[in-house]
């Protein structure tokens, strides 16, 4: 948590000096992502997905870490595969989610905009 905290802080103070990520929203518009992570996880293995602008991109599953342009392809998938918008709620994510991970123990999504509003849903099954 702590280090989540300090990543958080970080993001808030430089995002104003960095270039945007372009995200689907709604499936029709788009908005300016300035840092993004996806955990979920299915079968007690972690995956993440990350992005903090202007071009860094991570994805993680179990102990196996991609970056750089692999990373982004994973990351650009998981985008398409949200839609993420600002005004869906966490039951709606779950069940996107549960169509690629019908296994589905707990996610976290996690946003920072283009005016450093950090959205945030999750989900952990009881």
């Amino acid at each position: 948590m702590k280090r989540l905290t300090r990543i958080l802080l970080s993001i808030i103070l430089f995002s104003s000096l960095s270039s945007p990520l372009q995200a689907v929203a709604s499936g029709f518009e788009l908005m300016e992502v300035f840092s993004l992570r996806v955990t979920v996880v299915e079968g007690g293995i972690e995956h993440e997905w990350e992005y903090d602008s202007p071009n860094q991109y991570e994805y993680e599953t179990g102990h196996t870490v991609i970056k750089g342009n692999e990373a982004k392809i994973k990351v650009d998938q998981m985008v398409q595969t949200l839609k993420i918008d600002k005004d869906r709620t966490k039951e709606q994510y779950k069940a996107i989610l549960e169509q690629t991970f019908p296994k589905l123990e707990s996610f976290d999504i996690r946003f920072i905009d283009e005016t450093d509003h950090l959205y945030t849903w999750g989900w952990y099954k009881s």
